[in-house]
């Protein structure tokens, strides 16, 4: 490494330290979030105050529901007058390939045991 220009021994050791702190600090984050609970109640509780704000600007209805299959939350953007859905937050495509992947791992986790 003594060919390279500006780095001297030292250096790359501190900058290898850097990397190494910040390698350890980025695992501890992620095993912090592995171990905090996730509640889809509390989850969209959050999503509804922050759309109740958004309604006031725009003039959609939102209406947020959990799907039972995949626990998703489900937002649907709805026309106040004819109630038509105008957006759906995520789409039911995405929904069903959910169900779907959900079943497929089931399925083979039943054929591994």
């Amino acid at each position: 490494m003594d060919g390279v220009k500006g780095i001297n021994s030292s250096g790359l050791e501190r900058l290898e330290n850097n990397v190494r702190n910040i390698e350890i600090s980025e695992k501890n984050e992620i095993s912090r979030r592995k171990d905090e609970t996730i509640d889809p109640k509390s989850i969209a509780e959050e999503f509804k105050e922050n759309l109740e704000k958004l309604k006031k600007i725009f003039k959609g209805e939102a209406e947020f529901k959990i799907d039972k299959d995949t626990g998703m939350i489900v937002i649907k953007i709805k026309d106040k007058e004819s109630g038509e859905i105008i957006r759906q937050i995520p789409p039911e495509v995405a929904l069903r390939l959910a169900k779907n992947i959900e079943e497929l791992i089931g399925v083979i986790f039943d054929e591994r045991a």
